[in-house]
């Protein structure tokens, strides 16, 4: 019994870190569009910008503060346009909650990672530890990219049509 409750708890502890960076992802996103289509300008990033983005992805709490910070950017030129930058701001400030919430996540999943771990014998190889956690961060981030790209929307859209 003790070894499922390890991974139920293993399971929701690493959904708690992903779903909140998804979400965070998704408000950083929104904002980030209505500021530019105030501003006029389409999302037209280059190939050393793109490869940057990607390699933020690696610690994704700071890909969300620095998405945040250029939409901050953005919205000084959108301040005098046509533009509720009450709801961007509203946006921005969600966004940073999930960043945290999304932290809170990644140390309760150490931390089942580390029982479950202990459950089959293994919880004194810190090694082990640091790799699992590591295996998992990198998947899920790879899953976030995937929900949030347009691969996704087009074959949703796919899907529905």
């Amino acid at each position: 019994m003790k070894i499922l409750i390890s991974w139920l708890g293993f399971i929701g502890d690493w959904l708690l870190f992903i779903f909140p960076l998804f979400q965070g992802i998704l408000d950083v996103t929104e904002g980030s569009e209505l500021l530019r289509g105030a501003k006029g300008t389409k999302n037209t990033d280059s190939k050393k910008h793109r490869r940057y983005g990607s390699l933020l992805w690696l610690l994704p709490p700071l890909k969300i503060m620095i998405e945040r910070r250029k939409v901050m950017k953005i919205s000084k030129y959108a301040l005098n346009r046509k533009i509720d930058f009450d709801k961007v701001y509203r946006k921005l400030n969600v966004a940073t909650a999930w960043v945290y919430v999304s932290v809170a996540g990644v140390l309760n999943g150490i931390v089942s990672t580390e029982d479950l771990l202990e459950s089959y014998g293994y919880g004194d190889n810190w090694w082990l530890l640091i790799g699992s956690c590591l295996i998992i961060i990198l998947i899920s981030i790879q899953v976030i990219r995937y929900f949030a790209s347009s691969d996704r929307k087009k074959h949703i859209f796919n899907e529905l049509s």
